[in-house]
Protein backbone atom coordinates (compact mmCIF):
# COMPACT_ATOMS: atom_id res chain seq x y z
CA UNK A 1 0.00 0.00 0.00
CA UNK A 2 1.04 3.59 -0.68
CA UNK A 3 2.13 6.07 1.90
CA UNK A 4 1.93 9.54 2.65
CA UNK A 5 3.88 11.68 4.67
CA UNK A 6 2.45 13.60 7.83
CA UNK A 7 3.90 16.87 6.23
CA UNK A 8 2.56 16.34 2.37
CA UNK A 9 1.59 18.92 0.23
CA UNK A 10 0.71 17.72 -3.45
CA UNK A 11 -0.37 20.57 -5.61
CA UNK A 12 -3.81 19.94 -7.34
CA UNK A 13 -5.72 21.65 -9.59
CA UNK A 14 -8.37 24.14 -9.14
CA UNK A 15 -10.91 21.08 -10.57
CA UNK A 16 -13.86 20.21 -7.97
CA UNK A 17 -13.47 16.58 -8.99
CA UNK A 18 -9.75 16.27 -8.63
CA UNK A 19 -7.64 18.28 -6.34
CA UNK A 20 -4.78 15.75 -5.91
CA UNK A 21 -2.30 15.89 -9.05
CA UNK A 22 -2.93 14.33 -11.59
CA UNK A 23 0.13 11.83 -12.17
CA UNK A 24 -0.69 10.55 -9.20
CA UNK A 25 2.56 12.01 -7.42
CA UNK A 26 2.76 14.15 -4.18
CA UNK A 27 5.28 16.40 -3.23
CA UNK A 28 8.75 14.39 -3.00
CA UNK A 29 7.17 11.67 -5.88
CA UNK A 30 5.39 9.37 -3.30
CA UNK A 31 2.69 7.65 -4.48
CA UNK A 32 -0.48 9.46 -3.57
CA UNK A 33 -3.21 6.91 -5.89
CA UNK A 34 -6.21 8.55 -5.43
CA UNK A 35 -8.72 5.78 -6.48
CA UNK A 36 -6.95 3.05 -4.02
CA UNK A 37 -9.03 2.78 -0.83
CA UNK A 38 -5.81 1.43 0.85
CA UNK A 39 -3.92 5.19 -0.34
CA UNK A 40 -3.38 6.09 2.93
CA UNK A 41 -3.10 2.57 5.08
CA UNK A 42 0.47 2.40 6.72
CA UNK A 43 2.51 0.28 8.19
CA UNK A 44 4.01 -0.33 11.13
CA UNK A 45 7.53 0.20 10.05
CA UNK A 46 7.62 3.35 12.35
CA UNK A 47 8.18 5.55 9.49
CA UNK A 48 6.11 8.53 9.25
CA UNK A 49 3.44 6.80 7.92
CA UNK A 50 -0.39 6.45 9.74
CA UNK A 51 -3.33 3.90 8.91
CA UNK A 52 -6.79 5.38 7.89
CA UNK A 53 -8.81 3.08 9.28
CA UNK A 54 -8.05 3.60 12.72
CA UNK A 55 -9.98 6.71 14.74
CA UNK A 56 -6.55 8.81 15.00
CA UNK A 57 -5.70 7.65 11.51
CA UNK A 58 -8.84 8.67 10.00
CA UNK A 59 -8.48 12.40 11.71
CA UNK A 60 -4.90 12.75 10.40
CA UNK A 61 -5.61 11.26 6.57
CA UNK A 62 -8.61 13.72 6.77
CA UNK A 63 -6.65 16.90 8.08
CA UNK A 64 -3.55 15.85 5.69
CA UNK A 65 -6.25 15.60 2.46
CA UNK A 66 -7.62 19.08 4.04
CA UNK A 67 -4.35 20.73 3.88
CA UNK A 68 -3.54 19.64 1.03
CA UNK A 69 -6.63 21.75 -0.38
CA UNK A 70 -6.43 24.58 1.93
CA UNK A 71 -3.12 25.40 2.59
CA UNK A 72 -4.27 27.79 5.38
CA UNK A 73 -7.39 27.32 7.42
CA UNK A 74 -8.79 30.40 9.58
CA UNK A 75 -10.59 29.31 12.75
CA UNK A 76 -14.44 29.86 12.54
CA UNK A 77 -13.85 30.27 8.20
CA UNK A 78 -15.91 28.53 5.82
CA UNK A 79 -12.53 25.41 5.46
CA UNK A 80 -12.98 25.24 9.18
CA UNK A 81 -16.52 24.54 9.21
CA UNK A 82 -15.91 22.54 6.67
CA UNK A 83 -13.16 20.55 8.51
CA UNK A 84 -14.72 20.08 11.50
CA UNK A 85 -18.41 18.97 9.86
CA UNK A 86 -16.05 16.51 7.92
CA UNK A 87 -14.29 15.24 10.97
CA UNK A 88 -17.88 13.98 12.55
CA UNK A 89 -19.45 13.11 8.92
CA UNK A 90 -20.00 9.30 9.23
CA UNK A 91 -20.39 8.20 5.44
CA UNK A 92 -16.40 9.97 4.37
CA UNK A 93 -14.51 7.38 4.15
CA UNK A 94 -10.92 8.93 4.88
CA UNK A 95 -8.76 6.15 3.19
CA UNK A 96 -10.67 7.52 -0.24
CA UNK A 97 -8.70 11.23 -1.20
CA UNK A 98 -11.26 11.37 -4.04
CA UNK A 99 -14.27 11.30 -1.75
CA UNK A 100 -12.59 13.28 1.04
CA UNK A 101 -11.88 16.02 -1.70
CA UNK A 102 -15.16 16.35 -2.82
CA UNK A 103 -17.23 16.48 0.32
CA UNK A 104 -15.00 19.21 1.65
CA UNK A 105 -15.13 21.25 -1.13
CA UNK A 106 -18.53 20.96 -1.38
CA UNK A 107 -19.44 21.37 2.61
CA UNK A 108 -16.92 24.52 2.00
CA UNK A 109 -18.92 25.70 -0.85
CA UNK A 110 -22.38 25.18 1.53
CA UNK A 111 -20.72 26.95 4.55
CA UNK A 112 -19.36 29.85 2.63
CA UNK A 113 -23.09 30.82 0.69
CA UNK A 114 -25.02 30.20 3.68
CA UNK A 115 -25.98 26.74 2.61
CA UNK A 116 -28.98 26.55 5.69
CA UNK A 117 -30.79 29.65 4.01
CA UNK A 118 -30.78 27.91 0.42
CA UNK A 119 -33.81 27.95 -0.72
CA UNK A 120 -35.38 27.95 -4.14
CA UNK A 121 -36.14 25.53 -6.71
CA UNK A 122 -33.31 23.12 -5.43
CA UNK A 123 -32.64 24.23 -1.64
CA UNK A 124 -30.52 22.31 0.31
CA UNK A 125 -31.65 19.13 0.58
CA UNK A 126 -29.50 16.24 1.72
CA UNK A 127 -26.17 18.39 1.97
CA UNK A 128 -24.46 17.88 4.82
CA UNK A 129 -26.01 14.66 5.27
CA UNK A 130 -24.61 11.20 5.66
CA UNK A 131 -25.20 10.20 2.10
CA UNK A 132 -23.61 9.45 -1.17
CA UNK A 133 -22.93 12.96 -2.76
CA UNK A 134 -23.85 12.10 -6.42
CA UNK A 135 -27.19 10.13 -5.40
CA UNK A 136 -28.68 12.25 -2.58
CA UNK A 137 -27.11 15.78 -2.48
CA UNK A 138 -29.41 17.74 -4.52
CA UNK A 139 -27.91 19.39 -7.25
CA UNK A 140 -24.81 17.65 -8.06
CA UNK A 141 -24.90 15.73 -11.12
CA UNK A 142 -21.97 13.37 -11.47
CA UNK A 143 -20.48 10.67 -13.71
CA UNK A 144 -18.80 8.09 -13.25
CA UNK A 145 -19.45 8.53 -9.38
CA UNK A 146 -17.49 12.02 -9.42
CA UNK A 147 -18.82 15.63 -9.20
CA UNK A 148 -19.13 17.13 -12.48
CA UNK A 149 -21.24 20.37 -12.18
CA UNK A 150 -22.88 21.65 -9.22
CA UNK A 151 -26.23 23.21 -10.31
CA UNK A 152 -28.04 25.48 -7.78
CA UNK A 153 -30.32 27.85 -9.41
CA UNK A 154 -32.22 30.50 -8.18
CA UNK A 155 -31.21 29.16 -5.01
CA UNK A 156 -30.23 32.50 -3.01
CA UNK A 157 -27.10 31.88 -2.47
CA UNK A 158 -25.24 34.68 -0.20
CA UNK A 159 -21.41 34.84 0.29
CA UNK A 160 -18.21 34.02 -2.22
CA UNK A 161 -17.49 31.02 -4.16
CA UNK A 162 -14.58 29.51 -2.51
CA UNK A 163 -11.21 28.61 -4.43
CA UNK A 164 -12.21 25.15 -3.17
CA UNK A 165 -14.82 24.63 -5.87
CA UNK A 166 -13.45 27.16 -8.32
Amino acid sequence: SSKMPKSGKGKGSKSLSSKMPKSGKGKGGESVSSKSKGSLRGSDSGDDSFDCTTSEGRNAAIRRIVEDISESITEGSPQDSALSWLLEDTYTDACDVEQVTERYALATLYFATEGADWEGTVGNENWLEPFDVCTAWVGIICKNNRVQRIELLANNLNGVLPNEVT
